[in-house]
């Protein structure tokens, strides 16, 4: 991919949040202050509503517009109308800029739609790729707009706390807040990326151009870190924060190896991260990724001995081992690592079981009594992802995994 292309549209696209989003207002912490004050006006409630039905209508149409150009065979086609619809809606009026988060995703859509598309200009699969991504991005501005802009903003915006229902009104706003905030990133995974289980490939590999995957990921990142400062809850979520935009930098600046490194780890990371949008906050997983350094174009491959080591979780949920075969692949967080010994908590459900444990091509066999205590495995060994394959008996639970490593 163009690097420089890559970086250039990062910082435009930071640019471009801080000066069209930064004052919107919208975020939880902000609704007291914004909302406490009500328009006298109450038919300015209606106006963001019958807005928002408009914006819908809009990208319904495009969208009904875009399916049939694609079930007749013009790909290219069924992209300039769905490209259309998103810049038809974010420019149907300006009175609206700083309100509705409907409005920020549709800047933020055409935004991302101009940047993929630049970036994979020239791609075979450029038209599918950007279908894929256009067909989710409007889902997703669907979901703003149905579960956040509707039923929270437009009451706030009217009546403010004259409801007796505010404060849980409130509390809804903050869940739906997160959860919008966790799906603009996880929309392009979704969209633009597809998980294997096939020993000897990638656990991940894009769906349609690299690029596009890429692009798109470092903008979502972005943006959703940006949205979380805004929140009441952005302390208890600072780790997403500051993970989140070192992934999107991480990105920008092409600081991996390759595409397939880059597809993987970015895919792994930012799943990660927007994982931890719960109720509990940062470390509920009890992941920790290393802050660096990470493998980039100047870097040294081999393991840097003058490293201090460290002890870091790699699972933020349990892994399941049901039938003989099944492979669980777990990349380890910026490339390849050299790991000295592996921490695990396992389980054998029912009966005894085993597991065998794959590094860099270095096999282990790890027996499984039906209780265990934590397993203690020394690698020794530089690698980059960790294989763990089911050889016999009961289902395995895989409750923790740790890695200490440079």
């Amino acid at each position: 991919m163009n690097n420089k292309l890559v970086k250039k549209t990062a910082i435009a696209w930071m640019f471009l949040c801080s000066c069209i989003f930064s004052l919107s207002g919208y975020a939880a912490d902000q609704i007291s202050t914004n909302f406490t004050n009500p328009s006298p006006s109450m038919h300015q409630g209606d106006r963001i509503a019958s807005w928002c039905n408009q914006v819908l209508a809009r990208l319904r149409q495009a969208r009904n517009e875009a399916i049939q150009a694609r079930n007749l065979g013009y790909m290219s086609d069924a992209v300039t109308r769905l490209v259309n619809g998103l810049t038809d809606a974010n420019n149907m009026d300006q009175a609206f800029k700083n309100g509705p988060l409907t409005s920020r995703a549709l800047s933020r859509g055409v935004f991302m739609a101009n940047t993929v598309a630049t970036a994979i200009q020239g791609e075979h699969n450029a038209d599918m790729t950007m279908l894929r991504l256009l067909f989710r991005y409007y889902s997703f501005i669907e979901h703003v707009t149905s579960d956040l802009d509707l039923p929270l903003f437009i009451p706030y915006y009217s009546c403010g706390y004259c409801s007796e229902r505010g404060p849980a009104n409130n509390n809804l706003f903050e869940q739906r807040f997160l959860r919008y905030a966790r799906e603009q990133v996880e929309m392009v995974l979704e969209a633009l990326a597809q998980e294997i289980r096939q020993p000897g490939l990638p656990p991940v590999v894009p769906a349609g151009a690299p690029a596009a995957f890429l692009t798109a990921v470092s903008l979502s990142s972005a943006s959703a870190a940006m949205d979380l400062r805004e929140s009441v809850q952005s302390a208890r979520f600072a780790c997403v924060i500051q993970g989140l935009e070192t992934l999107s930098n991480r990105i920008s600046n092409s600081g991996y190896y390759n595409d397939v490194q880059a597809v993987n780890d970015a895919f792994f990371e930012a799943r990660h991260w927007v994982s931890q949008l719960n109720v509990q906050g940062c470390g509920s997983s009890g992941i920790v990724y290393l802050p660096g350094p990470f493998p980039g174009p100047d870097r040294d491959q081999g393991p840097n001995k003058n490293d201090v080591p460290q002890t870091v979780s790699l699972i933020g949920s349990t892994l399941t081992l049901r039938h003989q075969g099944d492979i669980e692949v777990v990349r380890l967080p910026y490339g390849p690592r050299f790991v000295h010994r592996l921490i695990m908590q396992v389980e054998a459900v029912g009966r005894d079981a085993s597991i065998m444990i794959i590094a860099n091509g270095a096999e282990f066999i790890i027996p499984i009594p039906a209780k265990d205590p934590p397993a203690l495995l020394t690698i020794d060994k530089e690698a980059s992802s960790i294989e763990i394959i089911h050889l016999s008996g009961g289902k395995v639970y895989i409750r923790d995994l740790k890695a200490t490593m440079n």
